[in-house]
């Protein structure tokens, strides 16, 4: 399922006469957005904590990080979800994003036989770097394409 949304978003991406490059990246944003929302929920408590990673019962002081974290998801979640609308929120969303998905890759990248939520999230942010990192390719590769001496309608005599 994961290779099947990665090979669809190169498709889309690269493909002759597929979805305008920055449609395309808008709609990469939402979707990461939205998937960075869902832990969001972690804010409600420990019950929705425990539920959300698979772990057992949490200590206060473990609780206490987790919904903070849920509160730092909502905040990226929201600000990439913006960026779909307002462009000048585009590259610190692209770049927060990114970064946040690429540590956690790095970071359990090394851990051995991992939780089947820890595996969940992991494959997540993997195909989120994906989608989101080839929509900013494809949107780069428009902003090539129509620099400001190219554009249209754009005479350059003058």
């Amino acid at each position: 399922m994961l290779a099947k949304v990665s090979y669809a978003a190169a498709f889309i991406a690269f493909a002759p006469g597929g979805l305008e490059a920055m449609a395309l990246l808008a709609v990469a944003l939402v979707g990461v957005g939205l998937l960075h929302l869902v832990p969001a929920v972690g804010v409600l408590g420990g019950a929705t904590l425990e539920r959300l990673y698979g772990a057992g019962p949490l200590s206060p002081e473990l609780e206490l990080l987790l919904r903070h974290r849920a509160v730092l998801f909502g905040v990226l979640g929201a600000l990439l979800v913006a960026a779909a609308w307002r462009p000048t929120l585009r590259t610190a969303a692209v770049i927060a994003g990114l970064v946040s998905m690429l540590a956690f890759v790095w970071l359990a990248w090394p851990v051995q036989a991992q939780p089947t939520a820890i595996a969940r999230v992991f494959g997540a942010d993997v195909v989120g770097s994906v989608v989101l990192g080839l929509a900013v390719l494809a949107a780069a590769r428009r902003g090539a394409r129509h620099s400001v001496g190219s554009a249209p309608g754009r005479d350059r005599r003058t």
